[in-house]
């Protein structure tokens, strides 16, 4: 990022570090974005884990279920559960979407701004030499600052909580083993 600041001041002008300052300015905005999509992108796990366990409890309890006419309520249940699970989804596609269009709108405001105020303080006519060189340098800026470390806030808090959730599994007790051992014992009884 330095070495881009330092050429994109040696062929742009000072107005590079004003283009190269507003994407760091904007950075936090993104993080911000980026967090909240991780949230609740875990209220989704939570809230999938919950409507995928409802959906094993029906289906290994049919004949139970069938026999004392209990369809219509665990359909309901399962349904009210898929639609919060839905709803937070959504929002979750919310912060995703503003911290995409929040990327490809700053190269357009970093470019626009940039060349601006290069024109007004300095009264040269730009160049296609400058514009190229200015646009290829923040398009690379641009996507190490505003794409990689947003991107890496949200696939850091996606692997904490998965990583939380196998934790969680792998801390359960073994009911399996304990269920054989006494059924063994009273076989051998």
């Amino acid at each position: 990022s330095v070495l881009i600041l330092i050429v994109g001041i040696i062929v742009t002008g000072p107005a590079f570090a004003v283009g190269f300052s507003l994407m760091i300015l904007l950075l936090p905005i993104q993080i911000y974005a980026g967090r909240k999509f991780a949230q609740y992108r875990s209220r989704v796990a939570a809230l999938t884990d919950s409507r995928v366990g409802l959906v094993s409890q029906t289906v290994l309890g049919n004949r139970v279920m069938k026999f004392n006419g209990w369809e219509d309520s665990f359909r309901e249940k399962i349904a009210h559960q898929r639609e919060q699970e839905v709803n937070v989804l959504y929002r979750a596609s919310i912060y995703r979407a503003f911290n995409e269009a929040l990327f490809y709108f700053t190269s357009l405001l970093v470019s626009v701004i940039t060349f601006t105020i290069d024109v007004l303080a300095t009264g040269r006519v730009l160049s296609p030499k400058t514009v190229f060189t200015a646009i290829t340098l923040f398009n690379m800026l641009q996507y190490i600052i505003s794409k990689h470390l947003p991107n890496a806030v949200t696939g850091l808090s996606e692997c904490y909580i998965s990583c939380r959730r196998i934790q969680a599994l792998l801390k359960l007790s073994e009911h399996c083993d304990q269920e054989v051992k006494e059924i063994d014992a009273e076989q051998s009884s």
